[in-house]
């Protein structure tokens, strides 16, 4: 069943993107709005930097998973478990590179550092093998925490909604290594495995976003990402961190900052006889 539940949610978010993806290029030929990126503006250049934090929560289908233990013929332990996601964090920070297309709007790749959280409730009821009768009741959890730093290559694509206002779907591949793992348990016996997942992670990944203009060199963009399909290490394709015998899916909410360079070409270094804060003073949000 979480297998199903996630599969169902990577078609949506899919899906999702292909319909956005059309509209944008319908769209494109249906507004006369100004350019949300200025690619062909002689005062910038059409590259620049980009920077951004955020938190994340690493997703669960909080369902009992249960296990039948014998340890001799005299008792028999049944367990179960009930994985639980925590808040976490990340930073980042790269570069990107406009482009004049209606399709991929701009190009970016950067380094990422996440740190994800989440833990699993355990029960363990030991009974006796003749009479079913409880002689032991343990409850207890295990907690883990995982920084990793992230190498995310990224194509996105807006679909402008004023002078100002975008919507941006992302499509990229992020390279993941785990940096730290820890992990706290209470009673310290825990009856599953320890971490499942390689220090080395291969992802594709989805964003979507609402990004706005906030002056001529700046852009913020808010949106939420999630990971879709795990090539390395494989397990079906699943797109969750396997620890402690349960999947948890992280979904990052993030804050992004735009910086677009200054050209330095001879006749740009001066300021412009037009003012271009001016004439474009409707493209900001404020």
């Amino acid at each position: 069943m979480r297998t199903l539940y996630l599969n169902q949610l990577m078609f949506r978010y899919l899906l999702s993107f292909i319909i956005l993806l059309l509209f944008s290029v319908s769209s494109y030929s249906q507004k006369k709005l100004d350019p949300t990126f200025p690619t062909d503006d002689p005062f910038y250049k059409n590259w620049g930097w980009h920077a951004g934090i955020g938190g994340n929560y690493t997703v669960t289908n909080n369902g009992k998973h249960a296990s039948v233990y014998v340890h001799n013929p005299d008792t028999v332990s049944y367990y179960n478990f009930i994985p639980r996601g925590q808040v976490g964090a990340m930073v980042e920070g790269g570069a990107f590179l406009l482009l004049d297309n209606i399709i991929v709007s701009y190009l970016d790749a950067g380094l990422r550092v996440n740190w994800f959280q989440g833990k699993n409730i355990f029960t363990e009821n030991r009974v006796t093998s003749s009479t079913n009768d409880t002689i032991l009741f343990t409850e207890g959890e295990r907690s883990f925490d995982i920084i990793d730093v992230s190498l995310r290559m990224n194509a996105n694509n807006t679909i402008q909604l004023s002078n100002y206002g975008f919507i941006q779907n992302t499509l990229g591949f992020n390279v993941d290594y785990q940096l730290i793992k820890n992990q706290q348990t209470f009673p310290p016996i825990f009856p599953l495995d320890d971490f499942a997942d390689d220090k080395f992670q291969f992802q594709l990944h989805y964003k979507l976003a609402y990004g706005f203009r906030l002056d001529l060199m700046r852009y913020m963009i808010v949106g939420i990402d999630v990971p879709l399909m795990t090539f390395h290490p494989w397990n079906g394709g699943s797109q969750t961190i396997d620890v402690f015998g349960a999947q948890y899916w992280p979904i990052t909410l993030s804050v992004n900052v735009m910086f677009l360079q200054k050209s330095n070409r001879p006749d740009c270094r001066d300021s412009p006889k037009v003012n271009m804060n001016k004439r474009r003073r409707k493209e900001r949000m404020f």
